[in-house]
């Protein structure tokens, strides 16, 4: 198909799910950034997995996605950080993305064959570990907090910051461990999306930099699509006012665990 040659689709997947996986990612990136649906982003990169390969490619076109729905949430919600909070997080993330991107290059260089396998899993198996914990939140379970001293957050920030690098999905520690700081509604989610779209910028820096991840072929593959994203973030607002995000949200979880097994059992198989 002439008018698609800018995308690189894998031999296997059709054109018509290759855009609607895209399409339905970015949509769901602009609804979760609107504040609808508990977590509901797990999904993107798993679902971008069954259209795109290998692994590595999965974060470098989706990045840009995740990246641009935090700058639109800019635009969402009101500017009341913990700013005390997010002079430990910031710093912390981007050393942890630091981190994980030279565990990337390390695998490029001396385990190239393994490195998409590796992500594949990691990918997968945060997915679930990830919904699992959010499940469990959604349904009633006792809320786990995590300790609030400022050793703890830089702890906590670099680790986020090192498992996003490698999977794009990442948050639920710091979940835990802002709900234990008795935050605002509006500070809890204005300081977790601040602390991501650095991280989020610093990955960017490194895919580019440092592991070549990201290139114009990878951003000209995601630009058509970039659109959906605020169209999501309109679609997550109106929603919020009119329905509750539960049935949604648990929707949503199913899906990233089905995408989730999949990618596991496709990478283990072979």
């Amino acid at each position: 198909m002439p008018a698609l040659a800018f995308l690189d689709i894998p031999s296997d997947v059709a054109p018509w799910m290759y855009i609607t996986c895209t399409v339905a990612a970015m949509l769901i990136i602009g609804i979760g950034k609107a504040g609808f649906g508990a977590g509901i982003g797990i999904v993107v990169t798993p679902m971008m997995a069954l259209v795109i390969s290998p692994a590595s490619r999965v974060l470098a076109v989706t990045l840009p996605g995740l990246l641009a729905g935090d700058i639109v949430s800019l635009f969402l919600h009101k500017r009341d950080y913990a700013t005390r909070l997010l002079k430990l997080l910031i710093p912390a993330g981007l050393i942890g993305v630091v981190a994980g991107a030279l565990a990337m290059r390390a695998m490029q260089m001396h385990v190239p064959a393994q490195l998409n396998t590796i992500i594949a899993l990691s990918i997968g198996v945060m997915c679930l570990v990830i919904v699992a914990m959010q499940l469990w939140r959604l349904l009633g379970g006792r809320t786990i907090t995590l300790p609030n001293g400022p050793a703890m957050s830089i702890l906590i920030a670099i680790i986020e910051g090192f498992i996003s690098t490698l999977t794009n999905s990442a948050g639920i520690l710091l979940t835990l461990h802002l709900l234990s700081h008795k935050l605002s509604k509006v500070q809890f989610v204005t300081t977790m999306l601040m602390t991501f779209l650095f991280i989020n910028a610093g990955k960017i820096v490194a895919f580019v930099l440092l592991n070549h991840l990201i290139t114009w072929e990878t951003v000209q593959e995601l630009l058509p699509f970039l659109p959906a994203i605020p169209i999501g973030a309109m679609i997550g607002i109106w929603l919020h006012k009119r329905v509750s995000d539960r049935p949604f949200t648990i929707v949503l979880y199913t899906i990233a665990v089905v995408t989730a097994v999949r990618l596991i059992v496709k990478v283990m198989v072979g």
